[in-house]
């Protein structure tokens, strides 16, 4: 475990989980994309536990600030009768989605700053916003100063807004995802959140 990991899980703050984004993007195998995530949700998806718990067993550094990626391997070992790795998971998962949402709040001006393109996911999930069926309007890259901007617009008329400024080479190949069961997991009103932060509930 980095040193920078390790600070940012003993005393979590924006500034920290810059570093750790920052860290993981220098990883030779980051990938801007967010394709681990997806692969992980697919075989959660299918059933499929057992290859997804092997596959996190060990987590690859390169996806240590995704919170998605612990939430499935956290699903995948509560499967498999790993409590005390689900619990561990579970942390991890709850531990990177505070630090993704101290980013920013989803507005032109002070935009979420993405590790990967799969962190959208995790918050339009988050947020409970199904992302628009519009040809034309559901997602448009705009810029602000110097920065590149991915908004999705939701069915409801709510948007989010993504600085997307280092995976603008990425945002070119971007594609939707089909939403697994387990995406409804990941609403506020299912993590139990208060004043204080996440409660105790159980995600998975």
């Amino acid at each position: 475990m980095s040193d920078v990991y390790r600070n940012y899980l003993e005393a979590p703050n924006s500034q920290g989980f810059a570093q750790l984004q920052a860290e993981v993007a220098a990883e030779p195998d980051f990938d801007p994309q967010g394709g681990f995530v997806f692969e992980l949700e697919a075989a959660c998806q299918r059933g499929d536990f057992r290859e997804t718990y092997w596959r996190t067993t060990e987590m690859p550094f390169a996806w240590v600030a995704s919170p998605a990626a612990h939430f499935f391997a956290g699903v995948a070992a509560n499967e498999m009768g790993c409590y005390g790795e689900a619990e561990l998971e579970r942390f991890l998962f709850r531990s990177m989605l505070e630090g993704l949402l101290a980013t920013g709040d989803g507005s032109l001006d002070a935009p979420y700053r993405i590790t990967h393109l799969s962190d959208e996911n995790d918050l339009l999930a988050y947020f409970s916003i199904t992302q628009g069926t519009s040809p034309d309007g559901a997602q448009q890259l705009v810029r602000k100063g110097d920065r590149l901007i991915d908004v999705i617009h939701g069915d409801d008329d709510q948007s989010l807004h993504f600085d997307v400024t280092h995976l603008a080479g990425a945002q070119s190949k971007a594609r939707r995802r089909p939403a697994s069961k387990f995406r409804s997991l990941l609403a506020s009103s299912r993590l139990g959140l208060d004043k204080q932060g996440f409660d105790k509930r159980a995600a998975f």
